[in-house]
Parts: structure tokens; sequence; C-alpha cells
């Protein structure tokens, strides 16, 4: 089974394959590139990513929560709480991969049992959009080749509070991924955008 994980570059948040060809990521084509919506203030997407990372050391078994701020411990025990009442069991944690036919990348929050039940959860600590589901088709098909099962989607959305398990079953989210991902690349073609670190 191939493994198709693609060199990160955090400075810039750039992608590539061994051989130097940039991969354009996720995020990027969905909401930076096809002009969706731009990405809120960065207080919370620091917090954000202060929350992942918290997620991913317990799941580890590696987390010091003492050194947890203190605006991210309530979504910590918001996670903590749902991998008990639903049964999560986490495989694997932030997987860098690429596409290995349309060549975008991302990286995978986790890979998960829900209930006995296979597939892949994204961690949101913001509102709802629609470009979710589009996000989880994207990372599911570019990992597919990986399993055996058919991965379900499920978004998990922690709140301070409170959290909201998600599950996508949308038959044309690919597809419509897809679409999007189109339109990036004739803009592209067409000098109507750059690519990032150009």
């Amino acid at each position: 089974m191939d493994i198709y994980e693609p060199y990160f570059e955090p400075i810039g948040h750039l992608y590539h394959k061994a051989d130097g060809q940039p991969l354009d990521s996720v995020t990027t084509i969905i909401k930076t590139e096809c002009g969706l919506y731009q990405y809120g203030d960065m207080t919370a997407a620091e917090r954000g990513t202060a929350v992942h990372k918290a997620c991913q050391f317990y799941d580890e078994n590696d987390l010091d929560e003492s050194t947890i701020p203190a605006n991210v411990m309530p979504y910590l025990e918001q996670y903590k709480r749902a991998i008990k009442e639903l049964d999560i069991k986490v495989l694997a944690n932030e997987m860098l991969r690429y596409h290995p036919v349309y060549l975008y990348a991302g990286c995978l929050d986790k890979i998960a049992t829900v209930k006995g039940v296979k597939g892949v959860i994204d961690i949101k600590t913001g509102q709802e959009y629609v470009d979710h589901k589009w996000q989880l088709a994207a990372y599911k098909d570019m990992v597919k080749h990986e399993h055996k099962e058919d991965l379900k989607r499920w978004n998990l959305y922690l709140a301070p509070d409170s959290y909201r398990f998600v599950e996508r079953t949308g038959h044309k989210d690919f597809q419509e991924f897809l679409v999007l991902y189109a339109a990036h690349n004739l803009k592209l073609q067409n000098g109507i955008k750059k690519r990032k670190g150009e």
C-alpha cells in the first residue's frame, strides 16, 4: 500500500511533493482561492490551533495539562467528554497526505473509530460553514486507498460549554469539491490568481 505523504513548510503553509512539485491545500482551494469567505480573526485561529494540539497530545498520552492556557482548557474538557460519550478511539493524528490522482494536499485531524465504525474526524472550534462537508470529502478521498472500510466523515464542533458531532453524508460532496478545485486551477492557469509562495 502506497502512502502519499507530502513535504510541508510551516512558513507559508506550503505543501510539495518530493520532486518539488507544489501541491495546493484543501483549505486554500476552498476558502482563499475560490473566494467563498475569508478567515476569521487571528485570535480565534490561534486558539483553534492550540485546541487541536491539546487534543492531539491528549490522544497520545503526552499532555501536561498545567501548560494548557485558560482559554483552551474548556475546549479540551469538551473533547474529553466527546471521547467518552461517543466511544471515540483515535487511530492516527495529524496525518499529512496528498491525493495520488488530483494532487491536492492536507492534514487530517484524526482517523478514528466511533462506536466501532471507522472514519475521518475534523475538529472545529468556530461556527459551522458549508465548506466543512467539502473539506471532509476531500480528505476522505485522499486516504481511501489506505483503508479497507468505506470511511465515515464527521465534524466535531467544540465550544467552551458543549460539543456537537455531525456526520457528513452528502453523496455529491466530493464532486462539488472537484468543481471548486477546477475553478481554482482555471484561475491559476489564466493568471487570475497566483499560487501561494509564488
